[in-house]
């Protein structure tokens, strides 16, 4: 698959879905929590929110190493060949420069989570990409860097 390909399919898998896990690391174990998101065209950001007194907001601000995790699956046995499953590298950190830019993304894609965007204890959050991989037919696995 070409680099382009690969894009335009992680793309896909993100725009077709609004919800993913994003995975932090806590005090013993792996931390993850279902949230809404959106990305930036270039695929080098996924932006969320939360709220400041989370365990995962707490788990970031210790360590921003983090994965996301979306997936196509539909709970049928046609899974095993049809499903893909994109899992995103990366450090999560506060936003503070383009924040309403940022804002406006997540807003437009999530018009419900506007009253959230609005209350003082709610965290604008972008996980910055290092690398996604995409895993596809069962364990097709392709690797992509946004540049």
């Amino acid at each position: 698959m070409t680099e382009k390909n690969v894009a335009k399919s992680i793309r896909s898998i993100l725009t077709s879905q609004s919800f993913g896990i994003l995975a932090t690391i806590g005090d013993e174990y792996p931390y993850c929590s279902v949230i809404s998101f959106a990305f930036t065209d270039d695929l080098r950001q996924i932006i969320f929110v939360t709220r400041s007194d989370t365990t995962k907001f707490n788990n970031m601000r210790r360590d921003p190493c983090v994965s996301f995790v979306v997936e196509t699956t539909r709970n049928d046995a046609d899974d095993l060949s049809r499903a893909s499953v994109l899992t995103a590298y990366g450090c999560a950190d506060m936003v503070v420069e383009k924040a309403s830019d940022l804002r406006g993304l997540i807003s437009a894609r999530h018009p419900d989570l506007k009253p959230f965007l609005a209350e003082d204890d709610t965290v604008l959050m972008s996980i910055t990409i290092k690398k996604y991989s995409l895993v596809s037919n069962f364990e097709a696995i392709t690797d992509f860097i946004p540049s």
